[in-house]
């Protein structure tokens, strides 16, 4: 049925003591397809209910936050379309409306970001200060504080980005987007030519904080950008952190087999092998302990090529 059909049926059901709910969606709604398209005719209602829009959820559960807070989901979507000044109005009218929602916080960031995308930065610097004041400490100044970070990163001023990154590591160490600022502020060390200054720094602030989520992938993006600039000392020093500090994450049996690849360039075939062998031991099932095998193989075809009078 309809939206308010189904609101009805929910609290008929609620009214007679029922305590558990299940609500199903019509086969349109189901594909993606609104009510009016050709494709629904004949399907709007029959199995579940028809919603196409924001206001039609909201007018099945008009007591839920969903409801209460539809304005700030429907700014979401505007922002989407990139219809930047549209989102900042309706933002603005849940903020105004709605001051004791538990999206308020995000809203009001989500407002900045209109400001911003808006080519208005006395707007949306204003608002994001005004966050940074109203909720010191919080998950949400964490997110200010690597947006700045991050525009500056984007309008190619490196330095600044550098010491605003550093600012909000050791300011949030414990935060859950941690890895993000640490992938930036890598980066940003690149893009300046300082590859090896850069993954010294952010090895530095692995070290200290080694259990923030993700760590073992930025530790695995240092060693693998040091094999592509051929550091391969450099890069099987990072590959070693990854084997042995993360041992259980994706990245391990990659990093023994890219630890192996660095021996070879260096032509210690014999220290490639034993990583290769251990590799194979301690991660069988992997999809590069199989290609292990023929590494081996590819080695030691090489050292008697090189060595025609060598025996196995």
């Amino acid at each position: 049925g309809a939206p308010k059909q189904t609101n009805e049926r929910l609290h008929f059901l609620l009214n007679r003591g029922q305590t558990g709910l299940s609500v199903a969606f019509d086969l349109p709604t189901l594909m993606g397809y609104d009510s009016d398209s050709v494709r629904s005719v004949g399907e709007v209602g029959t199995c579940g209910v028809a919603v196409d829009t924001l206001n039609d959820m909201a007018s099945k559960f008009p007591e839920s936050s969903y409801a209460k807070d539809k304005k700030y989901y429907a700014a979401g979507y505007y922002f989407k379309e990139r219809k930047f000044m549209k989102s900042a109005k309706t933002v603005e009218q849940f903020i105004s409306e709605r001051p004791g929602s538990q999206l308020i916080t995000q809203a009001k960031f989500n407002l900045a970001l209109c400001y911003d995308f808006l080519k208005n930065p006395g707007k949306s610097n204003k608002i994001f200060n005004d966050i940074l004041k109203e909720y010191p400490g919080q998950s949400i100044t964490y997110k200010v504080h690597h947006y700045l970070a991050r525009r500056l990163f984007f309008e190619d001023k490196y330095e600044q980005a550098k010491k605003e990154l550093k600012m909000v590591i050791e300011k949030y160490p414990d935060e859950s987007q941690l890895f993000l600022s640490l992938d930036l502020l890598f980066k940003a060390y690149k893009n300046i030519n300082q590859l090896i200054k850069g993954g010294r720094e952010v090895q530095k602030l692995i070290d200290k904080y080694p259990h923030f989520d993700q760590a073992n992938k930025i530790q695995y993006w240092i060693a693998f950008d040091y094999q592509k600039a051929k550091q391969y000392e450099l890069a099987i020093t990072a590959y070693k952190k990854v084997a042995t500090n993360y041992p259980e994450s994706k990245s391990a049996p990659t990093a023994l087999y890219n630890m192996a690849t660095c021996y070879e360039k260096l032509n210690k075939n014999n220290l490639a092998i034993e990583t290769l062998h251990k590799l194979a031991k301690e991660y069988p099932e992997s999809p590069v302990a199989k290609m292990s095998k023929f590494k081996i193989d590819k080695i030691r075809s090489k050292e008697k090529e090189s060595h025609p009078s060598k025996v196995d």
